[in-house]
């Protein structure tokens, strides 16, 4: 008996109720298909009970699993699942796939994907493949963010000192490709607000034409239709409006004129060059919260601009002494603060210095100057996107490119703008003027 039949006979015996079959399919693994026709008031195709919503909550219930959790914290057991349900449930789908195959949830954890699976089709694993882009960024930031997480794991006891990282990032694969936020369910208050659910997640995804939609009942969940379906249909749910850029990150695919669009992030720190001349700009800015990223939020794919907080930054990068700027520091309780001046008022907040800096009668130059700034670096990362990052002609890479066309696109959506603004300012009566006397 393979897995996934093993898979199905254990649903049965679980009291999963079934109207629905698994198929292989050409695009997705495997999917749901109808046995039978449907409309929007007929029965559910799946009915699956609470007993099989895996939660937190549901982990702790084995005990071996539940005692090497309570020897690495301090908390109660219950309270850090609560709190840590993420962590849990990863640790948990380790624990069950290579360290004790015995657990009554075995025949369902055979059937989801392998480390070497997701090695060749999720770019967690592949981060080379998006190079250049503001999804490499995140996917090195969440590695760099599994690799501490997993560190502190390695002076645990038991089972938990002898995980391996490659293990560690694909349980996060799996966790975030087929979690569901389920919600608080006061009746059953056992239950947290994210679960895995075995058959539920065979659904596969589609903006477009969902034709099922899940609903929690007093017994469990049910996958419902919404609309009529044919016998052999695929079921198909929605994960709600998703960029390509989410569902490359947590799902490893694309959807071909996607026209959710999605932010796009530039490294700020390469404006203040040479940093150390610009450290007590850069201390300011952290000092206000702001975090070292430029983004371009796209209303569209044919209209991106800067968000409000990037532009307000890019003016603290071109303001000098000449235009007014004073910068100095006074001590405050365990630390050094930085005090920032304009014109002699006092600036304390991302929103004071644009309102500073739209009264000044300079202010067409220093806009300006910030576009000729961001044009070079946004024609810079263009060039890094265009330019293939591998010769890889997996499914994955094919994937990944949809994603890098994307952001180049927006990226000379906001060159466009810039342009535009740029012409635009060169006829401002004081540009001229500033030209002409310089």
């Amino acid at each position: 008996m393979n897995n996934i039949s093993a898979f199905l006979e254990w649903s049965k015996e679980k009291g999963i109720v079934s109207n629905a079959s698994v198929k292989e399919t050409e695009y997705a693994g495997y999917g749901l298909f109808s046995t039978r026709d449907a409309t929007d008031d007929s029965e559910p195709f799946v009915s699956i009970p609470y007993d099989l919503i895996l939660t937190a909550s549901k982990a702790m219930t084995d005990a071996q699993f539940a005692q090497a959790i309570a020897r690495t914290t301090e908390q109660d057991i219950t309270s850090f699942a609560t709190e840590n349900e993420r962590l849990v449930l990863c640790l948990f789908l380790i624990y069950c796939s290579f360290f004790n195959t015995n657990t009554p949830w075995q025949p369902y954890m055979a059937i989801l994907p392998s480390i070497d699976l997701f090695k060749q089709s999720h770019v967690l694993f592949n981060p080379d493949l998006v190079s250049g882009t503001t999804l490499e960024t995140s996917i090195r930031t969440k590695l760099s963010s599994l690799k501490r997480e997993y560190d502190s794991l390695t002076h645990a006891d038991d089972w938990l000192s002898d995980i391996q990282f490659d293990m560690y990032v694909w349980a996060n694969c799996v966790f975030w490709s087929r979690v569901v936020g389920i919600g608080e369910d006061q009746e059953h208050a056992t239950f947290s607000s994210m679960a895995l659910i075995p058959f539920f997640d065979f659904a596969n995804h589609s903006s477009e034409s969902p034709n099922i939609r899940w609903q929690l009942t007093d017994k469990g969940m049910d996958l419902v239709p919404f609309t009529s379906i044919q016998t052999g249909e695929e079921l198909l749910l929605s994960y709600g409006s998703k960029s390509n850029q989410e569902l490359l990150f947590l799902h490893g695919f694309c959807i071909p004129q996607n026209t959710e669009p999605f932010p796009v992030s530039i490294p700020l720190l390469p404006f203040f060059n040479p940093v150390e001349e610009n450290l007590a700009k850069i201390r300011w800015l952290k000092q206000v919260g702001v975090k070292p990223a430029l983004t371009l939020l796209p209303h569209s794919k044919e209209d991106a601009f800067l968000e409000r907080d990037s532009m307000t930054t890019m003016y603290l990068v071109v303001l000098d002494e000449e235009s007014g700027l004073e910068i100095s520091s006074s001590a405050c309780e365990n630390d050094e603060e930085i005090v920032l001046s304009l014109a002699g008022d006092a600036v304390d907040s991302l929103n004071a210095l644009e309102a500073k800096v739209k009264q000044m009668d300079m202010f067409p130059i220093l806009q300006l100057r910030v576009i000729v700034l961001l044009q070079d670096a946004l024609e810079y990362h263009v060039t890094l996107i265009d330019t293939p990052s591998s010769t890889d002609s997996s499914v994955l890479a094919q994937q990944a490119s949809i994603y890098r066309s994307e952001e180049a696109a927006t990226l000379k959506a906001t060159l466009d703008q810039l342009t535009s603004l740029r012409d635009q300012l060169m006829q401002h009566p004081t540009v001229l003027t500033y030209l002409q006397n310089a």
